[in-house]
């Protein structure tokens, strides 16, 4: 017996269509994993806050009228049998929200770095502008590389 554990995450402009149908996705995922012991299998919708209109920031996010919600999968589990299931199920499922929201025209691309799993490519999401200043002050400041290469885990700039 293990603790298991995996957020995943995508990043979307709601309407009532797209939240229906990202319910329904998920909701289509059930039977997949009620065969899993002691699963919590959670999908979270979360308001992002508004930027301040004409300011820059390093996750790319740009100001506007409208709203961005946070759509998490939170995914806990005991057996580490099950850890291809889940895995598998997550990721298959956050593609096709993510494909959902890009074929509605609200899609954002952006991805929470702290509930990223480890298939996802958060700091791409910021966008080039952002990615590219992001791997300039780390070429400044770890010159030798060393938290892009000496540093096991987390999200890298190379």
């Amino acid at each position: 017996m293990s603790d298991s554990g995996i957020y995943v995450n995508t990043v979307f402009s709601p309407t009532l269509a797209l939240l229906n149908e990202v319910y329904a996705l998920w909701n289509a995922t059930v039977p997949q994993i009620t065969g899993v012991n002691n699963i919590l299998y959670g999908l979270i919708l979360q308001r992002l806050p508004a930027t301040i209109p004409g300011a820059s920031n390093s996750l790319g996010l740009g100001s506007s009228a409208t709203f961005e919600v946070l759509c998490l999968l939170s995914v806990t589990w005991t057996d580490a049998k099950d850890d291809a299931l889940i895995y598998s199920t997550t990721q298959a499922l956050i593609n096709k929200i993510a494909q959902a929201a890009q074929a509605a025209g609200l899609g954002s691309g952006f991805e929470y770095l702290n509930y990223a799993a480890g298939f996802q490519d958060p700091i791409k999401g910021y966008g080039a502008a952002s990615f590219g200043s992001l791997r300039e002050v780390a070429r400044k400041y770890d010159p030798l590389g060393f938290f892009q290469t000496g540093v096991p885990g987390g999200f890298k700039l190379v």
